[in-house]
């Protein structure tokens, strides 16, 4: 048996995930294009904003951004509200 097998705790497996729930995932909030720049920010460990903010990934993260910032803004009155 692989090392690890069967053994409980910190034995060098990973825990079981838990269980699917009912409730359904959150919706996908967007994809951001494959660059290689991405790849060398991340080694160089600085922001992809502050350094390529004009390449195609760092503007799909933006929008990723300002959608799900969009989406948590509450209405202001009642008119803005949606109808259920």
């Amino acid at each position: 048996p692989p090392r690890g097998a069967g053994r409980r705790g910190s034995g060098g497996a990973f825990p079981t995930p838990p269980r699917p729930s009912l409730v359904p995932p959150p919706p996908l909030a967007g994809i951001v294009t494959r660059d290689p720049n991405v790849r060398e920010a991340l080694r160089n460990q600085i922001p992809i904003m502050e350094r390529w903010s004009t390449t195609r990934a760092a503007v799909d993260a933006a929008q990723i951004a300002e959608s799900l910032i969009r989406g948590w803004e509450l209405p202001t009155s009642d008119e803005d509200r949606p109808r259920a």
